[in-house]
């Protein structure tokens, strides 16, 4: 089956090959990513503009035929790659420390999707940004509105829900599919709609184990763990991993790299969060 799709500035799994901006396209219907096996980390279609030029036209799009059992692992990677329908507001505070490129942040952040307003602070080795959203429009440098209707975000829901429509070949190399968000930021999405981190290192079942329950920050969690993709080892410093997804809303609470003897290399650990909770996000001026 072809795929189109409007592609907007392509997603990275990569997180130290992520742009130091935390905004995205917002005109995008989905974002198409090349996975880390690639040579290249994807294509854009788009007429170009200043900040983002027209780059090589993708010209083969069709699913990656993948199969998945009806069992625990494939319910908590469906609900990660679908976060964002588990809430409707979040509030809370997270760190990030990537080892190999001696990158640490602090992100603070409050959204209410339902509202499109959002405003997360941004602590990256000592400087700070802020980004604010207020419906359709946002405010970090210049950034133009979004022009998508809430209705586009509900389709998003059925035709985007399941893995199988997540992965894809792109011009023959293997890829997947990321849902756009309501928040234009997407630097908070490692931990609230942690799609690239679900479609990327889960891919495989064969290679990731649930360990256990556990409770996180009073929230009912799942612990997996598992070998890091290969293509990632030496980008990353690091052989296995091991993580914490909270159980309603499959938001990543925590994740840890390890290298081969044992040392955390990079690291995502949230240190506060509430769910479903009134959030204060004073209107933009």
């Amino acid at each position: 089956m072809l795929i189109t799709a409007t592609v907007g500035v392509v997603q990275r799994i990569h997180h130290e090959e992520r742009p130091n901006s935390s905004l995205v396209n917002p005109h995008l219907t989905a974002s198409l990513t090349m996975s880390p096996s690639a040579d290249w980390m994807g294509y854009v279609q788009s007429k170009g503009t200043k900040d983002a030029p027209k780059q090589p036209s993708v010209t083969n799009i069709v699913h990656e035929a993948v199969s998945y059992p009806n069992d625990e692992k494939t319910a908590l990677q469906t609900k990660m790659v679908n976060a964002i329908d588990y809430y409707s507001t979040v509030e809370g505070s997270f760190y990030e420390n990537f080892s190999p490129i001696h990158q640490k942040r602090i992100i603070d952040f409050k959204l209410d999707l339902p509202n499109q307003k959002a405003v997360v602070h941004i602590n990256t080795n000592g400087h700070t940004e802020v980004f604010t959203q207020d419906g359709n429009s946002g405010q970090e440098g210049t950034l133009p509105p979004m022009n998508r209707a809430p209705q586009d975000f509900d389709k998003d829901k059925t035709t985007l829900h399941s893995l199988s429509s997540r992965y894809l070949l792109i011009n023959g190399k293997p890829g997947y599919v990321l849902r756009p968000s309501p928040i234009m930021s997407n630097v908070q999405d490692d931990v609230v709609f942690p799609q690239t981190f679900a479609l990327g290192f889960l891919k495989d079942h064969s290679k990731w184990n649930i360990d256990g329950k556990t409770t996180y920050l009073g929230r009912s969690a799942t612990v997996i763990s598992g070998q890091m993709p290969s293509d990632l080892e030496q980008k990353h410093d690091a052989v296995r991993f091991v993580a914490v997804v909270d159980n309603e809303t499959g938001i990543l609470l925590k994740e840890q790299e390890f290298s081969s003897a044992g040392q955390v290399t990079n690291e995502i650990v949230v240190t506060s969060l509430s769910v479903n909770q009134p959030v204060d996000i004073p209107a933009s001026k």
